[in-house]
This record gives structure tokens, C-alpha cells and sequence, in this order.
């Protein structure tokens, strides 16, 4: 077995710092695609630019400060995109595009990236917290939605894949032409402020090469568990059961129900799944 490096034992510790059960997905009943999760085991994976949180995603970038490693960089672009020029073609190319030169421009720089880089990537954001009141308000239409239960201790199935959020108070520093380091990749995608830390969020991210943003496939064994809202209506409620009752493995159903002391919920049977 090949040993992994200090630096990437480090980095697996922050984005799988430990293993858990069950991950979950707070859903309204209007929410795109929502029955196709049940009928197809199907979910969807949108880029980060439709996120509500307009600093996500978006680090503070840098470049290199070595001459030699910028040019390095430029002509490692201009091979991707012309892989049968010569090295004196790179060079020409090199010499006469403006935009290498602009790559030093910090304005320059964030907008080729905001207008790029998300969009290549498809992120689907699941919570290991299934009773955050917050959450049910902000995700689950005020309580009058569900939250997904899905299992999450399967090896190298797609929510086992999930990374865990980093919170922190200042953006995260990228260089911009570093992006196949693993290291600044996550920097990039899976760091939000300490504001949203509550939300103990984990992310199965999509890489442009293995699909991007879209529709993914899961077994129908990891569908779990469906939590209804305290508001949730009868006439939502049957619609959920007749989704369950169709979807190919068994889905437990659980209540949420109001706390009658304190301001949390209680879901009745929950903790011994």
C-alpha cells in the first residue's frame, strides 16, 4: 500500500476528520426534484453560484511571485489548449496574449475565476445535525417540510464521499494557478465563515472530471429515513408516504415534534437508527 505524505495525512484529517453514520438534507415539498429522490435515487448537484450564501466559493486569490512559475503556468495553458503547438509556438502565444499579463491584475484575476471556476463543480451540502431549528426554518419551509436521512458509512458510495466543512473568520487563501493542489481546491470549496458554523456541513463535491454539476445516481439502500415537520400537512404527508411506499428499499418515517420545555425538537426513535 502506498504510505501517504504528513501533508496529506493532515489534509484528510480536516475534510474526514472522523467518520459518521448518517448525514441529512433539509427539503421543502416544492423543492426541483424532491420525488425523484424517492421514484429515480436520483439527486441533483447545482454549482456553487446558486448558493445563498454570495461568499461562498469565493477565496482570496493570489498568484505566484516567481516570474519563472507564472510563465511556467501560462505555458502549461496555452499546451492544454493547443497540445500539438511546438515550444517555440508556446512561447509566441505566451508573449502575445494580454490576458497572461493581466492574470497579475487582482480584478482581473477574480473575475476570471467567479466566472469560471464554480461552474465547473457540482456540490451537494448535507448536514450531520437532523434537529437544528434554524435549519428547518431556513431549509424546510418554516417546519412545513422533511428532512432526508441518508446512510453515510458506506465505503465509496456518494454520501460516504461527503467532505466536512471548514468555518473560519477570513477568506481562504488560494493560488489561483495551484488549483490541482488538493489542498487549495478544498481551501475553495469547502470553507465558509464561523457565521454558518452551526450547520456542521459536509459536501459531496463533483469535479469537472468526473461529471460536474448535475444529476447524480445513489443506491436506493442509502435513502434512509424521512424526518417530518412539526407543520408539515396531512395532505404533504400523504404525499410523502405514497413516495416511501414506492421507493424500492425500506424508508423509516419519523416525527418531529416541539420540545415542551426547551426551544429544540424531539424525533422520537431517531437516535436508534
Amino acid at each position: 500500500m502506498m504510505e501517504i505524505t504528513q501533508d496529506e495525512h493532515r489534509l484528510l484529517k480536516r475534510v474526514r476528520p472522523d467518520e459518521v453514520d448518517f448525514l441529512y438534507k433539509y427539503r421543502s415539498m416544492n423543492s426541483p426534484g424532491l420525488e425523484r429522490i424517492f421514484s429515480n435515487n436520483e439527486i441533483f448537484l447545482p454549482d456553487p453560484t446558486s448558493f445563498n450564501d454570495p461568499f461562498d466559493c469565493k477565496p482570496f486569490l493570489i498568484t505566484h511571485s516567481s516570474e519563472f512559475k507564472r510563465k511556467e503556468f501560462y505555458e502549461s495553458l496555452v499546451r492544454h489548449r493547443f497540445p500539438n503547438a511546438t515550444k517555440k509556438e508556446v512561447q509566441q502565444e505566451v508573449r502575445k496574449n494580454p490576458r497572461f499579463s493581466k492574470l497579475e491584475q487582482r480584478q482581473y484575476l477574480e473575475e476570471l475565476y467567479n466566472n469560471r471556476f464554480p461552474k465547473l463543480f457540482g456540490l451537494y451540502c448535507l448536514t450531520e445535525v437532523p434537529d437544528d431549528i434554524l435549519m428547518w426554518s431556513h431549509y424546510s419551509d418554516s417546519h412545513r417540510g422533511i428532512c432526508l436521512q441518508f446512510r453515510a458509512d458506506e465505503v465509496q458510495t456518494l454520501f460516504w464521499e461527503a467532505f466536512k466543512v471548514t468555518y473560519q473568520e477570513d477568506y481562504p487563501v488560494v493560488n489561483i494557478m495551484e488549483m490541482s493542489n488538493w489542498e487549495y481546491f478544498f481551501n475553495a470549496l469547502a470553507t465558509k465563515s464561523t457565521h454558518w458554523e452551526y450547520e456542521k456541513e459536509r459536501r459531496v463535491i463533483k469535479t469537472e472530471d468526473e461529471g460536474g454539476p448535475g444529476i447524480y445516481k445513489y443506491s436506493p439502500e442509502l435513502l434512509t429515513g424521512v424526518i417530518l415537520g412539526v407543520h408539515l400537512s396531512e395532505s404533504d404527508k400523504k404525499i410523502i408516504n405514497k413516495w416511501i411506499n414506492s421507493h424500492e428499499t425500506p424508508v423509516k418515517i419519523f416525527q418531529a415534534n416541539l420540545n415542551k420545555k426547551s426551544f429544540k425538537l424531539d424525533i422520537p426513535g431517531l437516535r436508534d437508527t
